[in-house]
């Protein structure tokens, strides 16, 4: 079936169709069956007198993030802002974090940025529920520790030693965890993560083949730049990638 109209142009004319003493929130996505690329629409009625329309450069705006939820799912809306109405010193790459999320990407950063700059060494931490799970440096690793911590088929970088240590410390209480890095995330990386079950990662960036793996995009991903400082409050209060800003 054709539509007419780009896809802002039909999400408003779904979402006026519905009942509006029962409509809570509409998802529209577009595919190009040619190039296979995709659009993306969320609205939801708790935003305001209008319904909010979530673009991805909406996702990412500079001074502001609208979560899915807060603390709790009855919590809405929700979102995290600078107090001094500045822009965030985060970007969301992939994904729609929500309050606890960001709890644990904000609190695994500052640990593994602290570690790595103590001792020179690549740092990552397995963080689940603001409490970590396992912080580690990126030293190499025996056959033995490999098959224990289920790499030993896999080519390890140093980051990615780091954060198999750090998920082998404990993977019971590691699964669905939040990832932080304190160096970019690799491709070696990437792969030792498709397999495992973790909420989101935040690292201070993504080499070519360390973002955008097809049997991620399940996962909140946030990066971090290098030319900002503080974290942004949290109000109210899904997971994906976060770059955080120095």
């Amino acid at each position: 079936m054709e539509i007419a109209g780009d896809i802002d142009a039909f999400t408003e004319t779904v979402w006026n169709s519905l009942d509006t003493d029962n409509r809570v929130s509409l998802f529209t996505r577009f595919i190009d069956l040619k190039t296979g690329g995709t659009k993306t629409r969320i609205v939801n009625k708790h935003e305001g007198l209008m319904p909010f329309v979530y673009t991805p450069e909406r996702m990412t705006c500079m001074n502001e993030l609208l979560l899915k939820y807060g603390c709790n799912p009855n919590q809405k809306p929700s979102r995290i802002f600078m107090k001094d109405g500045g822009a965030l010193p985060i970007e969301v790459l992939n994904g729609r974090p929500g309050y606890i999320n960001f709890l644990d990407a904000f609190n695994s950063w500052q640990l593994v940025r602290e570690l790595a700059a103590a001792t020179g060494l690549p740092a990552a931490a397995s963080f689940k529920h603001v409490s970590a799970a396992g912080p580690r440096w990126g030293l190499p690793m025996g056959d033995e520790l490999k098959r224990a911590c289920f790499v030993d088929d896999l080519e390890l970088s140093p980051i990615a030693c780091a954060y198999a240590r750090a998920r082998g410390a404990d993977r019971m209480s590691s699964y669905g965890d939040w990832v932080a890095l304190s160096e970019p995330c690799d491709k070696e990386t990437a792969l030792l993560l498709a397999r495992e079950v973790s909420d989101g990662i935040i690292a201070p960036g993504y080499t070519p083949g360390g973002v955008g793996n097809p049997q991620n995009q399940a996962q909140r991903q946030l990066q971090c730049g290098q030319n900002r400082s503080g974290l942004p409050a949290c109000s109210g209060g899904t997971e994906g990638c976060l770059r955080h800003h120095l």
